[in-house]
């Protein structure tokens, strides 16, 4: 009987010590995808590599260890204190509903400076990310998309920040062929 119950108690541990050593690779994997990804990005963009690792940093402090639906545009505040805008103000575009033609055009055009053309914008354009309450890594592939989630809460201050941080002559491109061309809700 004694030695039913150890061999029942020690396949429990052995089951446990599995869970333990599978789990956490997967998870490894994603978080350090996530970081290879945003460091290679941020390095391409003319910045220096200690400003890339704050701003890694400080991005992941916004999200990494809440449920998704719990990560609002406060939490980025401290990401945008880190990195903030640098360009010239009076050359910022908005654009809605016109991403790749608005990007060719100011790719041909230095005067005009959209999101996307800022460091954080260029980083994390198309990039999708999360964390999960308790977790210390990043996660990419079971990200949800029901809102408020950690990806349309950046997106949001971002669009927000850069509006603050614009002056002068502001330019928008809009879709005039769409029935509503712009996003009139905040």
């Amino acid at each position: 009987m004694v030695l039913k119950k150890a061999s029942a108690l020690g396949g429990t541990i052995i089951a446990v010590v599995l869970v333990v050593v599978f789990v956490p690779p997967v998870l490894l994997n994603e978080t350090a995808e996530f970081r290879e990804i945003f460091m290679k990005k941020c390095k391409g963009y003319p910045m220096d590599q200690t400003t890339c690792k704050n701003a890694l940093n400080a991005f992941e402090k916004a999200f990494v260890g809440k449920n998704e639906k719990d990560v609002t545009e406060e939490d980025y505040e401290g990401l945008f204190k880190e990195v903030p805008f640098k360009h010239p103000c009076g050359i910022t575009m908005f654009w809605t509903g016109t991403n790749e033609l608005v990007h060719e055009f100011t790719k041909t055009r230095d005067h005009f400076f959209t999101l996307e053309d800022t460091l954080l914008g260029h980083v994390l354009n198309e990039l999708k990310w999360c964390g999960k309450k308790n977790s210390q890594g990043i996660f990419i592939k079971e990200c949800s998309e029901d809102k408020p989630n950690p990806v349309f809460s950046f997106w949001k201050l971002a669009s927000a920040k850069m509006a603050q941080y614009a002056c002068k002559i502001v330019t928008v491109m809009l879709d005039g062929e769409r029935e509503k061309p712009y996003y009139d809700k905040r």
